[in-house]
């Protein structure tokens, strides 16, 4: 028993130390959303591609907030959160 509760506990500071990380970061790489949000890389840019063919809002929900730069997506750790919570 004493093993589970000292395996979840390394999980939990695993699981804390990643997320301390990531909103360390001023700017996230598609890497970084896919970890937090645990959508694989395809599903956000394959979302992202169909939001920009239709410029409007899906019935789904908002828009990923990202921006493009040289061909990558880069994206606002605090405009993901936002974007989360207002829901998908």
């Amino acid at each position: 028993m004493n093993q589970r509760i000292d395996l979840e506990d390394k999980l939990n500071n695993v699981d804390y130390d990643l997320h301390e990380k990531l909103f360390k970061k001023k700017i996230w790489e598609l890497k970084d959303v896919s970890l937090f949000t645990g959508l694989s890389a395809k599903t956000i840019q394959n979302r992202i591609s169909i939001e920009r063919k239709r410029k409007t809002r899906s019935k789904r929900g908002n828009f990923i907030p990202y921006m493009k730069r040289c061909g990558r997506l880069f994206f606002d750790p605090e405009k993901i959160l936002n974007w989360i919570e207002e829901g998908d």
